[in-house]
């Protein structure tokens, strides 16, 4: 299905600012930055040689690989998460519960989401709760979560990878470090899973800064990317800070 890409696409977004647990909540987030699915094809030496740049620093390119695997192994964690596109700005707070769990309000009052396994909570105008169910329909939220095979599948594009120096981070002190990426979706995807006259082209280019402290684990990360969805031209800037790693977190189901 046509989601089915624009998840696929989204894979290296949701890598770069490493949300953790992608779930169907962020799906509200405009502009999208939304889960892939939970199987993504390695990208093959046909998509990787439309790459441009040099690979750049390997140590710096595992320090970041480690970094992002020790986050999806985290229990819990809170992330503030700002979404740039289309001319506005838009803020939201995640709770993370692994391994499939996740609360998000964004910045007005009905501007709530709840993610319990396959059941989502959704807050109206009026503050009421709703209740939906989708594990029917086709939908991909019991596994729309980024795993590490993936984050490996979305670092195999990354190019002119380098560390920047050192940074605070909330008064955490942190290493930064750069990278470039540039995906032809379509060629990333296995072969068959999506009919090609569906999107005829679908690219993903970005640049990409990590923040990561001396635990091993990031506490911040930002990505410029822009998105080609055949023509159509989608520009964001995404910024994610964590914090609250393994804290005592519950989310629970609003109503029954």
């Amino acid at each position: 299905q046509a989601t089915d890409v624009i998840d696929a696409a989204n894979a290296n977004d949701a890598t770069a600012t490493m949300l953790p647990e992608a779930t169907e909540t962020t799906r509200a987030v405009p502009p999208s930055v939304s889960s892939p699915p939970e199987q993504t094809a390695v990208p093959t030496q046909e998509a990787q040689s439309g790459q441009s740049g040099s690979p750049g620093d390997s140590s710096a390119l595992e320090t970041i690989r480690k970094a992002m695997h020790a986050l999806l192994e985290v229990k819990t964690v809170r992330v503030k998460l700002t979404v740039e596109g289309a001319g506005t700005t838009y803020d939201s707070n995640i709770e993370v519960v692994r391994p499939n769990s996740s609360h998000t309000t964004g910045s007005k009052p009905s501007d709530e989401w709840i993610l319990i396994g396959d059941t989502m909570y959704t807050k109206d105008k009026s503050g009421a709760w709703k209740k939906t169910d989708l594990s029917s329909g086709g939908s991909s939220a019991g596994s729309g979560k980024l795993t590490k095979d993936m984050v490996d599948s979305s670092l195999a594009y990354a190019t002119d990878v380098k560390s920047l120096g050192r940074e605070d981070v909330d008064g955490t002190p942190t290493e930064v470090y750069q990278y470039n990426y540039d995906i032809d979706v379509m060629k990333s995807l296995p072969k068959g899973s999506v009919p090609t006259e569906q999107v005829a082209q679908f690219t993903t280019t970005g640049n990409a800064k990590i923040w990561i402290a001396s635990d091993g684990l990031p506490r911040k990360t930002y990505a410029d990317q822009t998105t080609n969805l055949g023509g159509g031209i989608i520009k964001t800037k995404t910024t994610s800070v964590y914090y609250d790693f393994n804290a005592n977190i519950k989310i629970e189901a609003p109503i029954p």
